[in-house]
């Protein structure tokens, strides 16, 4: 027999698949007849050679990556901030590191507080989030019981492993495909936007950190490259 704590992360590994599925449809949909493709669980390595796994990327015939994909769900508002974080610290890295790299897709379903969404935005990210609300009203539609409280686990957590796993690949296609309704819009603009041909692109920021030898870092930022020579012209004066 499942226990409460074994049952409840089978069910979120479950639910979490679904709702990532579902995202690769999306973007495979949206890629068809062009000439990018969408490689699951795909790998970049970072500026220090760390590679780093996501739930996807959008890459050109060539192999370069154009956008990289993930997608998190929490149950509980205590995860939140675990899983924003992976994404928050990696992502600009991956940035840095591939120029060809447009677009940072995040999908966020669950209970996530208002912290952790502000640390997901703060990197630049395309945020589509999904509300604890939604998902759980979607879920309880069909017949899945999401909201427990700790000392319910072993009722409920169980409950719903053994529900959803008496789904049919129907009803499970229809509750991926409802689940995700509020953000597919956004995430379909979001993957056009990152493969666009785009004639001009402009310079909107740049950042200077200086780097002193006792350890410690300037970091600067600057709205034009104009700006940032008059600051490093400053130095020589």
């Amino acid at each position: 027999m499942v226990n409460a704590v074994g049952a409840g992360r089978a069910f979120g590994q479950r639910l979490g698949k679904l709702i990532e599925d579902e995202i690769h449809r999306v973007v495979h949909d949206c890629l068809y007849g062009t000439d990018f493709q969408f490689i699951p669980k795909g790998q970049l390595a970072d500026l220090h050679g760390r590679l780093c796994t996501h739930d996807g990327l959008i890459v050109d015939r060539e192999g370069h990556p154009y956008a990289v994909i993930e997608s998190k769900v929490v149950q509980k508002a205590k995860h939140a901030t675990e899983k924003a974080v992976k994404v928050a610290m990696e992502h600009p890295a991956l940035k840095r590191a591939h120029p060809t790299l447009r677009s940072s897709i995040v999908v966020l379903a669950g209970d996530f507080t208002p912290e952790p969404l502000r640390m997901v935005e703060a990197t630049g990210a395309n945020l589509l989030f999904i509300p604890q609300d939604h998902l759980a009203l979607v879920c309880r539609e069909h017949g899945i019981e999401i909201l427990w409280e700790d000392r319910q686990a072993g009722e409920y957590a169980v409950a719903a492993l053994e529900r959803y796993s008496a789904l049919t690949s129907e009803q499970r296609k229809d509750l991926g495909e409802r689940i995700l309704k509020p953000v597919v819009a956004q995430l379909r603009e979001a993957v056009i936007a990152a493969i666009a041909e785009v004639s001009e692109n402009p310079v909107v920021g740049v950042w200077i950190d200086i780097f002193f030898q006792r350890g410690e870092i300037g970091h600067h930022e600057f709205d034009s490259i104009e700006a940032a020579l008059d600051y490093l012209r400053s130095w020589s004066e």
